[in-house]
């Protein structure tokens, strides 16, 4: 058995976050290593933190904003938006905010831990409804105006672009490249600071409206 898979939860709702993770700390392969207020004194605990695994707790107007300051700041940790309602307005929501999957509201703890582990495989989970949601808005980037193609990307950093468009986290493509992670984490920030974005799903888009472009070697 490998490590255990490191969760932050963070929720505006004390019990709530303190209670889960109690109940994810009883599972053998998983390490609760913070439960956080939303704030950012929570992010930069979180930057500082690294886990494999955040789960954010949606189900508070302010929740939504702090996962995608979360997205921003800790890009290479993958996030999981919880109690999401089975609204694909609200779930394409936090794809936006760069979640990786989503555990809705009436979903057991089976449901939530089988979410961490596919997620942390580098799988994104999300309900077949909201996943073609989500391929049509990147369809429709696709057919806006192509900036200039000329980013700069080295033959490396294209592949791994063409790997994030296939929903592989940076373990899967460190794994499929035989590379470090720490190695992947930099070309993905080199991707991104190249591309003008901040967020790996606009990178994709990027990837969608110049795929003559941005061929992989």
């Amino acid at each position: 058995m490998g490590s255990p898979v490191r969760v932050a939860v963070v929720s505006a709702i004390r019990f709530y976050r303190e209670g889960l993770g109690q109940l994810l700390s009883a599972a053998e392969d998983i390490c609760v290593c913070a439960t956080l207020p939303i704030g950012l004194e929570s992010i930069d605990t979180l930057v500082r933190e690294r886990p494999d695994i955040i789960l954010v707790d949606v189900s508070t107007p302010e929740a939504l904003a702090a996962l995608r300051a979360i997205g921003e700041q800790a890009a290479d940790v993958r996030t999981i938006a919880v109690a999401v309602s089975g609204n694909t307005t609200d779930i394409l929501e936090c794809a936006r905010a760069a979640a990786a999957g989503y555990v809705s509201r009436d979903a057991s703890l089976c449901e939530l831990i089988a979410t961490i582990h596919s997620v942390n495989a580098g799988e994104l989970r999300y309900p077949p409804a909201a996943a073609a949601v989500i391929r049509r808005r990147l369809a429709d980037a696709s057919e806006a105006p192509a900036p200039p193609t000329d980013h700069g990307l080295t033959a490396r950093e294209v592949e791994i672009l063409h790997l994030l468009s296939q929903n592989l986290g940076n373990k899967a493509i460190a794994q499929k490249l035989n590379i470090e992670v720490s190695t992947v984490k930099s070309h993905v920030h080199h991707i991104l600071e190249k591309l003008r974005v901040t967020r790996r799903l606009d990178a994709v888009a990027t990837l969608n409206r110049e795929h003559r472009s941005l061929t992989p070697p």
